[in-house]
């Protein structure tokens, strides 16, 4: 689904040739938006904030990407699809097809999911990030009032 771009909040015409330097842990940030992780929520606000000219900074205290590609949604549904597979040939006879018990190879399954992680990894990459002027740390953040964040 395409969605219409408001008028009010016009697109950055090409993202910052140099990135913004990573900071250090006491340095002072000033931005128009800080989100705490980068699940699937996290990278969709920050890439649409900066597409739209807000700086915008992302704190990841572990994998960037989230528990979502890191061991949630990504890895459950890669093993989801194994599965199905396994049922559709284990139930093929309604279909006029010889059902068997398939045999699964653990190691195989494993490398499938580490695949699929991999392959979506680089959309969450702090570089890719970065490139699109998103400022990103990698540490634990808190609030400690409505607008400061440690």
């Amino acid at each position: 689904m395409l969605m219409e771009t408001p008028p009010q909040l016009p697109l950055k015409s090409s993202p910052p040739q140099t990135p913004p330097p990573t900071p250090s842990d006491r340095d002072a940030i000033s931005a128009d938006l800080c989100i705490i992780g980068s699940g699937p929520g996290g990278l969709a606000l920050a890439i649409g904030a900066a597409a739209y000219g807000h700086t915008v900074v992302l704190v990841e205290k572990h994998k960037m990407g989230g528990a979502s590609l890191n061991s949630g949604a990504v890895p459950a549904h890669a093993l989801y699809a194994i599965a199905d597979r396994a049922h559709a040939i284990r139930s093929a006879g309604a279909f006029a097809i010889a059902p068997f018990e398939p045999s699964i190879d653990r190691a195989k399954v494993e490398a499938y999911v580490r695949e699929t992680i991999a392959t979506l990894t680089p959309n969450a990459a702090a570089e890719r990030l970065r490139g699109l002027g998103i400022r990103v740390v990698q540490a634990a953040a808190r609030f400690v009032d409505p607008r400061t964040v440690v």
